[in-house]
């Protein structure tokens, strides 16, 4: 009976270690294909991984621009700025007319020779009388007597006058004219290069004394004239004449608080002095170097009314 029982004791003891090793044999080869799984499983993961990376690098470089080389700019350096030097202004010398202080040209102003006696004449009378020139050496016995012609005696004074003004009015209601060519052909009887005041031509002592009397008024029925500067005439010009007629004539008028002193500008001080000397010259003189034209239009603004 004991060793009955033994035997089942012993027999039960196999049986569980046989069960237990079983157990453990069958936990062991679970343990390891699921291991297996998990690795096979990885290694499709990790292909997956690396397949999707190779698409979005693929992507990324058709989406995106190539990197493009920036050029460097230079950057300008300011320079110091030179201090603007001023130019210097070299004065003008100015000539009064019939000065001779400035060596002129050899310049004449003669008649036209289409110029007839009627005019050559009243040129004489014009240039003795209020033109202000001495006119003895044309005159018996005077040195310039000879050729005894009305266009050379005529030629003397004009060219007189002419020379008095600076080589300024050789108009003479159109009859005269500049020449180069010494009509003298070496003699003394012409004077030049503003020697005016040479011992058979003189002015009289007074400039103003040249033009005094009254304005001639235009003859009824004939259209009236004025001296006006051109267009184009530059401002030292314009005071050039101002300061030319103003010392023949009376300028009060383009004084301040005169009747014509507005519009105050150079050009129309200019006109109205011009023209002044114009009709106190018989409307013969309206040359002022090149300078001024006859216009019939009236220039007369207001209170301001140009003499005719």
């Amino acid at each position: 009976m004991e060793i009955s029982t033994r035997r089942s004791s012993l027999l039960i003891s196999i049986l569980i270690s046989a069960l237990l090793i079983q157990h453990f044999s069958v936990v062991q080869c679970s343990k390891g294909y699921i291991e297996k799984k998990q690795q096979k499983a990885a290694k499709v993961m990790n292909k997956a991984a690396a397949k999707v990376e190779k698409t979005a690098a693929k992507v990324s470089r058709k989406t995106l621009p190539a990197a493009t080389k920036v050029k460097s700019v230079p950057v300008p350096v300011k320079k110091e700025a030179k201090p603007k030097v001023a130019p210097k202004v070299v004065p003008v010398p100015v000539v009064r007319p019939g000065t001779g202080k400035k060596a002129l040209e050899k310049k004449w102003c003669i008649p036209k020779p289409e110029t007839n006696t009627d005019i050559l004449q009243n040129n004489i009378d014009f240039a003795c009388g209020k033109g202000g020139i001495d006119c003895k050496a044309i005159r018996a016995g005077g040195p310039c007597v000879e050729p005894n012609t009305p266009w050379s005696h005529a030629a003397f004074v004009m060219n007189a006058f002419y020379q008095s003004t600076g080589q300024r009015d050789c108009n003479f209601a159109g009859s005269g004219v500049v020449t180069q060519d010494d009509p003298t052909k070496g003699g003394s009887c012409f004077p030049n290069q503003g020697q005016a005041k040479s011992s058979s031509v003189s002015q009289k002592s007074s400039p103003e004394q040249a033009f005094s009397g009254k304005i001639k008024p235009t003859p009824p029925g004939t259209i009236k004239k004025y001296c006006l500067p051109k267009q184009e005439t530059s401002p030292s010009a314009l005071q050039k004449n101002i300061d030319y007629a103003c010392a023949k004539i009376d300028c009060k008028p383009i004084q301040p608080g005169g009747e014509c002193y507005e519009p105050n500008t150079v050009k129309d001080h200019a006109a109205y002095a011009m023209n002044y000397y114009y009709q106190l010259s018989d409307r013969r003189e309206c040359d002022f170097s090149n300078t001024a034209l006859v216009t019939s239009e009236n220039p007369s603004t207001g209170k301001c009314q140009y003499p005719a």
